[in-house]
Formats: structure tokens, C-alpha cells, sequence
């Protein structure tokens, strides 16, 4: 009887064995360094391919094991219950195409997680960053040496400019050994900077490394640090070497990662933004609700690295989410079309920025009472679409469940049509096309001109944001947007003007807000012939697409709101916002110990309001 029992115990240590994986042997993962193991933690179910039909991941089920991209597919609705937890293999993720609602609770959140864990995981951030560039990976090369983060500048303007004799090389084996410092495979060089004076130099002609270095303190040039010059006068004039890193990440762990949830041009519907039902807002059918998304960031198909959270199009509500350990950004929203809502979140430790908002056309987005740290990147980094034909670009979006593509076709043409339908509700999406060869004649009245009127019961705020604006007319010509107040809908007649916008090709105003006067609001566009001429042709086209937003509540519409924030220990700015036009507003937030060049840095832009913020005890960058 002894026996038997001895042996039981023996063949249940194996079938735990066999259930765990072996190092490198497990189906579907890449061979494992010593020291790393897979989940203690039975997995009952394996996940992979696509959903073609609703499907719910039961917490009685989990948990899952996901070895090969999970899709859901167009029209296709994935929920996941509270407490439920998934494992990905390295370089998976679950990619959406359809809907999904991730909903937990403040006591059991949906965990998804890395399947292999290993002993030896590099936690530590780079020494080396890149900054002033459209992502983490690309970018001015800094070094932090001597408790400063400084330039590196190779003195190439300044030796060829005197004529100077000197070995500078900066060769494709010191670009990748660089980019492998910062925890990527290889790169190279992607441009000169112009020199700022608001760093320190770093003077390195020519690192000479080796094809073997991981690491440039492992090159010949930077073997003897007290031999590094620093002198600014080195520098003058001379530009900053600017570098581009790509490939599958090369620091210690990095095959614990897995891909990240991809929300792509997720289905969404309408709902009230105010409570006299004047306006509506885009809300996306998907929805992130305490989620924990840890050690995510590595794409296995593209062999890059990747946000944790990746989301085109209208973004869901994600409150109470943790992102930590990305490989790259925590949270990435391109191309947004709708509001954004973060509340009670973190976003920490991650190898990127913590939450990166790029080519946002909506431009809403609000942060409240989050937690964003010690991420290599910025805390936060923000920047509007800007420069591109959106008329073209970013008008046609995916509505229905099924994937089918509409345009969002604008509400009139101002030269054609005069007024907006009292059936719509806000915003509307006005057009301007005043084509070339069109006779203008300054005694008439503008004949692209429109009104809006909505009853004198309450003080409604009206906000104009731009989209687009083309203007192919010599620059002797002048086009301008009048605001003014109406005594009449019907009229083509400025009553009380309000505001007179220059119009410039591909330079986009920022939005402006107008509360009414009880009259109706009137637009008309002017535009004034070159050389002096009373009356004539338009020689170029104009094309203009802004929004009319409406609010009762006498708010003036905001583009960035962070409010009751902590943003701290970032290696790069603690917010960063670039290129914007609408009101950028921090509430309560507390910026501390940050290393980029601000706390809050603003990059061509305008109306910034900081109240009850605490801007303090910044590293030396």
C-alpha cells in the first residue's frame, strides 16, 4: 500500500510537470533562457484564431491560455467577466475588430497576463533616451552621465565648416549599438538637430564600437568617462546626432511579452452630451473597466514592439485599468474620433510614454484621477492632427456593427446651402468650397455665408474647430471667417461682429468659443482679390471643414483636461502637448520629478489654464 501511494505521488509530480511546460519545450513559445518557468497557475482552456460569432469568456472557465492571436471579428461582440484571467504567449494579443466589453470590479479585475514568467527580468530603465522625435524610438540622442541628461553632440558642423581635421564617424554598428543600450534590436541614423540651448553637450565624435557591444559604455570611446569632453563651446553650432531604433526588444525577460489588446475602429453610437438634448457625443460600444494589462508591448508577427493598449478610431470608457511593464507605450490612442474618458487608472514602468494621444481629430480627452509614473517616455503626450487633407483623410468611419465603411459626409456646403435642418442635433460638420474662376463682387454680400439658431431660452456656448483648411490663392489675396450675430436667420447680413479669422493655407487657428447673444450666430466667408482689384475672378480654390459644437452648460469646449492627477518620475516630460488648438486645462495634478524639459511643456500652442497644480522638484535634464 506504501508503494502505491509513493507512486501515485510520483506520476501526479509528473502530469504537474507536464502541465507547467518545460522551458523551451512548451508548443507555441520561443526557446526559454535559463532561469525562466511558466505559470504555476493549471490553465483550463486554450484560445486562439478568430470569432465569427458573440462569445463570453466565463471567470468558471479561466483560466485561458491564448497561443496564437485571438481576433474577434467585424460585427462580433466579446465579453469577459469579472475576475476572469488570460495568459498570452510572447509576441500574441487580442486584436478587435468588433466590440468588446472588458467589464471588472474594484475587487476582482480581468487580469491579463504574460504566460512565461522567468526569474531574471530587467526592470531597470536605459540610461540613454530619445527625445524631440514622434516616438520613443526615434528621436535626439541623450545620455544620462554625471546626474544630467545631455545631447550628444559629434562636432560634424563645426570640423567640416574650419576645416578641421578630426576622426568622425558615427558608422551603422555605433547606431545599433545605441539603439540596443535602449533595449532595441538595431537602428540607425535618421537626422541632425539643431542644437538647444537648454541641454547640456556630450561630445562624441566617433563611439568605435564593436559588432558584439550591447551597451556603448562597452565601446572604445566611452570606456574612459573622465576623458569625455562636456564643454559647450565644443558645440556651438553644431547639431545633435538624431537616431531611429526598430526590431523585436533585446533587453534581459523581454520574451515574457505579449502583444496587448488592438481596439480597431471600434462600432459606436450616440449619446445626450447636455441635458437640453441640443448636442450629441460619439461613445464607443466597447467599454474597459478594471483591467489589468501587465508585461504586454511586443508584437510577435511585426517583430516591433508595441502599445499595451492600442486604439484607433472612437475610443471606449477605461476606468480603473492598470498598464504596467509595457515594452513600449502604455496606452496609445491614434486617430481619434470621439471623446476620450480615463478615470482611476495607472500606467507605470512602462518602456515608452504612459499614455500617447496622437492625430487626434475630435480632440477630447479627459484624465481624471489617475496614477501615471516612472514611464521612459512622458507621462503624457498629446498632439492634434495637423497638416494633412482630412477631407480626404480620417471622414470615413466604421458605424455599423457589420464594418461597413460610411463618410461622414458634412452637414452643408456654405456656398450652396444656407442653414443647418433644426432635425440635427450638435456638432455640425460645416463645408466651405469657394472654387476658383467664381466672380466675386465686394458691393454684394459673401455668397458662402450660413446661420445657426437655436432658441434664446438658455446661454449656449458655441465653439468652431478647425479640420481642414486649404486656400490656393497668391498670397496678395486674403481670406478671412467673420462671427458675427444675426438679426435675422434668413439674412445674409452681420448684425454685431464678433470675430474676423484670417484663413491661411494648412495653418489652423485655434477653436473659439462664442456664447450667445439669444440672436442667431452668422458665418460668412470674405475673401478680398489680390492687386488691389474691386471685382474679379478667385484665382485658387478654398477649402475649409470645421465643427460647430453647442453646449448649455456654458462650457467652452476643451481638447486635454487632466484633472486629479499624479504624473511623476517619468524619464521624459511629465505632459507634453503638441500642436494644439483647443483649451489644454491641468486641475489638481501634481507634476514631480520628472526628467524631460518640463513638467508641462507646450510645443506651438495656445490657452493653457494650470489651477491647483504643483509643478516641483524636477531632475536636471
Amino acid at each position: 500500500m506504501l508503494l502505491l501511494r509513493t507512486a501515485l505521488v510520483i506520476l501526479t509530480a509528473q502530469l504537474t510537470r507536464c502541465q507547467i511546460g518545460q522551458p523551451g519545450q512548451a508548443p507555441g513559445q520561443v526557446p526559454l533562457d535559463p532561469g525562466y518557468r511558466q505559470p504555476l497557475e493549471p490553465i483550463k482552456n486554450v484560445l486562439q484564431g478568430s470569432y465569427g460569432n458573440n462569445v463570453t469568456l466565463f471567470y468558471r472557465n479561466s483560466p485561458y491560455r491564448v497561443m496564437g492571436d485571438l481576433t474577434v471579428e467585424y460585427g462580433v461582440t466579446m465579453e469577459i467577466e469579472t475576475g476572469t484571467r488570460i495568459y498570452f504567449d510572447t509576441g500574441t494579443g487580442l486584436i478587435v475588430k468588433g466590440t468588446l466589453r472588458a467589464i471588472g470590479n474594484e475587487f476582482a479585475h480581468i487580469e491579463m497576463l504574460p504566460y512565461q514568467q522567468q526569474l531574471h527580468y530587467d526592470d531597470e530603465m536605459p540610461k540613454f533616451r530619445l527625445v524631440d522625435g514622434p516616438t520613443v524610438r526615434q528621436g535626439r540622442l541623450q545620455v544620462q552621465f554625471r546626474d544630467r541628461w545631455r545631447s550628444v553632440c559629434t562636432m560634424v558642423t563645426k570640423s567640416v565648416l574650419f576645416f578641421v581635421v578630426v576622426p568622425i564617424c558615427w558608422t551603422s554598428v555605433d547606431t545599433g549599438t545605441a539603439c540596443r543600450s535602449m533595449g532595441y534590436s538595431d537602428g540607425g541614423f535618421w537626422k541632425w538637430y539643431l542644437r538647444n540651448n537648454d541641454t547640456y553637450p556630450f561630445v562624441m565624435p566617433k563611439p568605435d564600437c564593436h559588432a558584439t557591444s550591447r551597451n556603448l559604455w562597452d565601446c572604445p570611446a566611452f570606456a574612459e568617462p573622465t576623458r569625455i569632453r562636456l564643454s559647450e563651446n565644443l558645440c556651438q553650432g553644431e547639431d545633435d546626432i538624431g537616431i531611429y531604433c526598430w526590431g523585436p526588444p533585446s533587453f534581459t525577460g523581454w520574451a515574457r511579452h505579449w502583444k496587448g489588446v488592438q481596439i480597431l475602429s471600434s462600432p459606436f453610437h450616440y449619446v445626450n452630451s447636455d441635458p437640453d438634448l441640443v448636442a450629441v457625443n460619439r461613445e464607443s460600444d466597447s467599454r474597459l473597466e478594471f483591467v489589468d494589462i501587465l508585461y504586454a508591448g511586443y508584437d510577435g508577427v511585426n517583430k516591433n514592439t508595441t502599445s499595451a493598449l492600442y486604439i484607433e478610431g472612437v475610443p471606449p470608457i477605461m476606468n480603473g485599468l492598470r498598464i504596467e511593464h509595457s515594452a513600449r507605450d502604455g496606452l496609445q490612442l491614434i486617430d481619434t474620433t470621439g471623446p476620450a474618458l480615463i478615470a482611476n487608472s495607472t500606467f507605470s514602468f512602462n518602456r515608452g510614454h504612459g499614455i500617447f494621444i496622437v492625430n487626434t481629430t475630435d480632440a477630447r480627452i479627459f484624465i481624471n484621477n489617475s496614477r501615471i509614473e516612472a514611464n521612459w517616455g512622458d507621462g503624457i503626450w498629446y498632439q492634434q492632427r495637423t497638416g494633412v487633407n482630412l477631407i480626404d483623410y480620417g471622414m470615413r468611419e466604421r458605424r455599423s456593427t457589420g464594418g461597413r465603411l460610411e463618410e461622414h459626409k458634412p452637414r452643408i456646403d456654405m456656398c450652396r446651402e444656407h442653414r443647418v435642418s433644426d432635425d440635427h442635433f450638435f456638432p455640425h460638420l460645416i463645408a466651405v468650397h469657394l472654387k476658383n474662376r467664381t466672380l466675386l463682387d465686394p458691393t454684394q454680400p459673401p455668397i458662402c455665408w450660413m446661420t445657426v439658431a437655436l432658441p434664446s431660452r438658455l446661454p449656449y456656448t458655441y465653439s468652431i474647430q478647425w479640420l481642414h483648411i486649404r486656400d490656393r490663392n497668391p498670397a496678395n489675396a486674403r481670406t478671412n471667417l467673420l462671427v458675427c450675430d444675426s438679426n435675422n436667420g434668413d439674412e445674409n447680413a452681420c448684425s454685431t461682429p464678433r470675430f474676423k479669422i484670417p484663413i491661411r493655407d494648412a495653418i489652423y487657428p485655434q477653436s473659439i468659443s462664442v456664447k450667445s447673444s439669444g440672436k442667431p450666430l452668422y458665418l460668412a466667408v470674405e475673401h478680398i482679390l489680390g492687386d488691389g482689384e474691386q471685382a474679379g475672378y478667385v484665382q485658387g480654390d478654398v477649402h475649409l471643414l470645421f465643427n460647430i459644437h453647442a453646449s448649455v452648460l456654458d462650457k467652452a469646449y476643451y481638447g486635454l483636461n487632466v484633472t486629479n492627477c499624479i504624473i511623476e518620475k517619468n524619464t521624459g516630460n511629465g505632459v507634453f502637448a503638441n500642436d494644439i488648438r483647443e483649451r489644454t486645462a491641468l486641475t489638481n495634478v501634481s507634476l514631480n520629478e520628472n526628467q524631460g524639459y518640463a513638467g508641462f511643456r507646450v510645443k506651438v500652442g495656445v490657452v493653457v489654464t494650470v489651477n491647483k497644480s504643483w509643478l516641483f522638484a524636477f531632475a536636471p535634464f
